[in-house]
């Protein structure tokens, strides 16, 4: 897909559209003319819905210009949890408990099951939404 020059026009609302979208594990693609986006399941789902992936890239590939946004690879997703889970009190009990599940086999589960039980909860969602759009943000330059 090709790159935009004019990605730092896309306003904020669209940015945050998108990080809302690959944070559902969607792969976008943005018009950045019209602030069109079109998106697809990510990896391992094209088999299921290859009619609609089809109809989805005969439109996109219509477009003048095209900027491709994907979801964060799990390592990414890994060192946005480790960042949150550093960025706590260093003597909260929480802080302690994330760190010990992000040792663990399988430290995605662990870790949504400890902070969906938090008061940590809707803080770990505004900031995991901020490190989401600036990997938009990365990914439009």
């Amino acid at each position: 897909m090709m790159s935009s020059d004019n990605s730092n026009n896309i306003p904020e609302i669209v940015i945050n559209e998108i990080a809302g979208l690959i944070d559902c594990g969607l792969i976008c693609f943005l018009n950045p003319e019209t602030l069109e986006i079109e998106t697809i399941m990510g990896n391992g789902y094209y088999d299921d819905y290859s009619d609609t992936r089809d109809e989805i890239f005969s439109r996109i590939d219509n477009w003048p210009k095209c900027i491709e946004i994907v979801p964060p690879e799990s390592w990414e997703g890994f060192k946005i949890m480790e960042k949150f889970t550093l960025s706590l009190p260093e003597t909260s009990i929480i802080r302690q408990r994330l760190l010990n599940a992000l040792d663990k086999k399988k430290p995605f589960s662990h870790f949504k099951e400890i902070i969906e039980t938090s008061e940590y909860k809707s803080l770990w969602f505004e900031f995991k939404h901020k490190e989401l759009t600036e990997l938009v943000k990365n990914q439009l330059i």
